[in-house]
């Protein structure tokens, strides 16, 4: 390569080219793709109906015993409700966006879960929705998603039976030997591990068990077992 000057020429002129024409065309790409993709943590505050909830901040440290309103809840905090007291989590989006949130779940008494993720779109023009993704331990909770004419939200619930995802509408999820999902109005997606799927509409509810899912049921519940007191 010493001996032809030549070579050497054409070899940095042709790895200019491509190293120009590379730059060229990856720059806008990732520009793109980070406008498209890149989050921001949503603001999440926590409501105290009956007092008080337990909070671990950011899954670490030891639990905090919360009684009054707070803003100060992080994303992959766990929130837990013991036997007796009830809260909300209001949830908005990072830009603010108004006053009122994008999602709100109600924590009804013996229920114990983590905000696992909280996170928007940073930019306005990315087409992807707002999401919420909850890993939910034992108890019941009423989650209402509010979607908005410029960005819907999707919130997706794990369980130790499967997962349950959300769009807009009012549901209702709880815990027991199996995952109860009820529909109030809005469409539910439920998956088990065994990798069974079911699609619930409004006023629809659904047992979903590690292998199989019973539904889709009526939301409503006959309390009498034996109605015809036969």
């Amino acid at each position: 390569m010493s001996n032809s000057p030549e070579r050497l020429a054409w070899v940095i002129l042709l790895g200019s080219f491509v190293a120009c024409i590379a730059t060229a065309v990856l720059t806008p790409l990732s520009a793109r793709w980070y406008v498209r993709n890149a989050t921001a943590t949503q603001d999440l505050s926590l409501q105290i109906h009956r007092g008080p909830l337990s909070v671990v901040r950011a899954g670490r440290g030891r639990p905090v015993s919360v009684a009054d309103d707070t803003d100060d809840v992080l994303e992959g905090s766990k929130i837990a409700a013991p036997n007796g007291t009830s809260g909300q989590i209001l949830i908005q989006p990072a830009d603010g966006g108004g006053p009122a949130p994008i999602t709100t779940i109600q924590l009804y008494d013996e229920t114990e879960l983590t905000l696992a993720s909280a996170r928007s779109p940073r930019f306005r023009n990315s087409p992807l929705p707002h999401r919420m993704s909850l890993e939910m331990e034992t108890g019941r909770v009423r989650i209402n998603v509010f979607g908005r004419s410029e960005r819907p939200t999707v919130v997706h619930v794990e369980t130790a039976h499967g997962s349950v995802t959300l769009h807009e509408g009012s549901y209702e999820v709880k815990i027991n030997s199996v995952t109860e999902a009820t529909v109030r109005y809005g469409e539910a997606e439920l998956t088990n591990h065994a990798g069974e799927t079911l699609v619930l509409g409004p006023q629809e509810r659904a047992l979903v068990g590690t292998q199989t899912i019973d539904g889709p049921l009526p939301a409503a519940r006959n309390l009498v077992e034996n109605g015809s007191f036969q």
